[in-house]
């Protein structure tokens, strides 16, 4: 997969967001069970400053609240996201609805 990462006339980094998207939809859906839906928004903000929140439609509140660990999940995203484009998201935030 090639990824288009560029600058334009002012400097300014220029990243698709469905790269970023792709990329955390796949870690969450091999990570977390019982998930209806996953919603990724990205915000890109400056040139560094890169933002994530993750919505999750839960099948069963039960069953996700013992599935995973939140912080090994951060974790990896960050992880992730850093070895492709060499930038660590500044912050990466999750909401459940059910």
């Amino acid at each position: 997969m090639y990824i288009s990462i560029e600058r334009n006339s002012k400097g300014n980094l220029e990243i698709d967001d469905n790269v970023i998207n792709q990329q955390v939809e796949y870690i969450v859906a091999n990570k977390v069970a019982g998930i209806k839906n996953i919603d990724v928004n990205v915000g890109i903000h400056n040139e560094n400053d890169i933002f994530i929140l993750v919505k999750l439609t839960m099948a069963d509140r039960k069953s996700f609240e013992h599935n995973y660990d939140l912080k090994a999940l951060t974790t990896q995203i960050e992880e992730t996201i850093q070895n492709t484009m060499s930038y660590k998201p500044k912050s990466v935030s999750f909401a459940y609805v059910h």
